[in-house]
């Protein structure tokens, strides 16, 4: 059964309940094919666009091992279904044996059910590849024994009023990265500042406009503005494949690298013109981002920089540049 850390409203915990219920003999049946890892419902969330919400995932009796990839990437999260099977589901609406892309352990079997006031979900089924796979027939067979019970099971779901379900469920953000996110500042700014406001209000402008440029040459934005430093963003061209770490690497490799190394020579270049010359704190990380309901930009990765960026404040080193701890297998 999927479980929340926090209490939910009624209605919600209700309804999801009433689809573990539902589910529970799904999974009993399904546990007469040896290679079946269980089974996943996903809703297609409202707010966040091309993805959807695990609401419920339940077991046949398997090996905790084989339990492991759900319950650390599906589970309690959303998935981006622009780069995951679930997503050729909710497209096509057709049920067929597809591989995994977020698992290449995987072969998955999905059933699209439209539900009312326009909501959708998929019923998925996974599979170990090395294991031996039923036959279409078959599933079609064990999901048409219960496919009533559970579709039924859905319907409350659909009805209640919020503007995102997976932000009601308190889901995390999809497992598969879409952007680097860096962000700068200036050590000891607050002390440049006050002892010498035109002068560091000269670098910063100058650095900025800099950076912004850098930037934009590199396929980029600059999100937020800060009084000592800048959060860049530069997001997945269409030719990374989130879900391949080793393209992620390539992307950063090609692209990331130097245009950090570009961004550490602007500030040399000006700041030599500075006395004292001011410090460079420089935080990358790579992550999944998203746009809240009140349109802000965020995601973990900007309170894990943030976090390293208040331990460099008072750095005196003259240029730090760190990768966040979750994001250095891109950097390797």
């Amino acid at each position: 059964m999927l479980k929340y850390s926090v209490v939910m409203n009624p209605p919600l915990s209700t309804s999801l309940a009433l689809l573990d219920a539902a589910l529970q003999p799904y999974a009993i049946d399904l546990g007469s094919i040896r290679s079946c890892n269980g089974v996943v419902v996903f809703m297609r969330d409202r707010h966040y666009r091309d993805q959807a919400v695990c609401i419920a995932s339940v077991a046949p009796d398997i090996a905790d091992k084989r339990l492991e990839f759900v319950e650390s990437v599906i589970e309690g999260h959303r998935i981006d279904l622009t780069c995951a099977a679930v997503g050729t589901t909710f497209a096509t609406k057709a049920s067929k044996l597809l591989p995994s892309r977020l698992n290449p352990a995987h072969i998955v079997w999905g059933v699209y059910i439209a539900l009312p006031n326009k909501h959708e979900a998929v019923v998925q089924l996974s599979f170990e590849k090395s294991g031996t796979l039923p036959t279409p027939a078959t599933l079609e067979k064990i999901w048409s024994d219960h496919k009533d019970e559970i579709i039924h099971s859905l319907e409350p779901l659909s009805r209640l009023s919020c503007a995102s379900l997976a932000d009601e469920c308190r889901a995390l953000p999809p497992t598969t990265p879409n952007a680097v996110v860096m962000r700068w500042s200036i050590a000891n700014s607050g002390q440049k500042a006050l002892s010498q406001y035109g002068s560091f209000r000269h670098f910063l402008t100058s650095f900025k406009y800099a950076v912004k440029a850098l930037v934009a040459h590199h396929n980029g934005s600059i999100a937020t503005e800060s009084i000592d430093g800048q959060t860049i963003i530069v997001h997945f061209p269409a030719a990374v494949d989130p879900c391949s770490s080793q393209s992620i690497r390539d992307f950063v490799q090609s692209h990331i690298l130097p245009l950090i190394d570009k961004i550490q020579r602007a500030h040399g270049s000006l700041a030599e013109h500075y006395r004292p010359e001011p410090c460079l704190n420089l935080v990358i990380g790579v992550d999944h981002i998203e746009r809240s309901q009140h349109n802000d930009l965020t995601g973990p990765v900007f309170w894990r920089i943030d976090n390293k960026l208040r331990i460099l404040a008072s750095s005196s080193n003259f240029v730090s540049t760190v990768i966040e701890d979750d994001s250095k297998k891109y950097f390797i």
